[in-house]
């Protein structure tokens, strides 16, 4: 599932209320893959003493892994997840870095398909 601009706007408001995160002020950007500063799917960059962020979403002309569809909203959430956890950030490639990434990774495929269930049996 990939979104367009305004889809993620509000894909943004929807997870930030689910996740307890509207004392953020966050922006949304579906970005070109050279915009973006990782090698991934999306990203977050935060400030922590403002409580601000962006969440950066790699635009669909750049995704090139046929293996794995790309999914906008499962890595929304991923990235908001990272605001939880923003005062236990590890060094990257750390194994406490690593554990946290497979636990937000966890959480967040979870929580989506859970909306997903739950907005189907509607």
């Amino acid at each position: 599932m990939t979104f367009t601009q305004e889809q993620a706007e509000a894909a943004l408001a929807k997870w930030q209320k689910i996740l307890r995160l509207q004392d953020w002020e966050i922006k949304v950007c579906i970005c070109r893959g050279r915009d973006l500063s990782l090698d991934g799917q999306a990203e977050v960059h935060w400030r922590m003493e403002k409580k601000a962020a962006i969440v950066n979403l790699l635009d669909p002309v750049d995704y090139d892994n046929k293996r794995f569809p790309q999914d906008h909203e499962t890595g929304l959430v991923h990235e908001l997840l990272h605001l939880h956890m923003a005062g236990f950030a590890a060094e990257n490639g750390t194994p406490e870095d690593i554990a946290q990434e497979q636990a937000i990774h966890a959480l967040s495929t979870a929580f989506v398909r859970l909306d997903r269930i739950a907005e189907w049996l509607k």
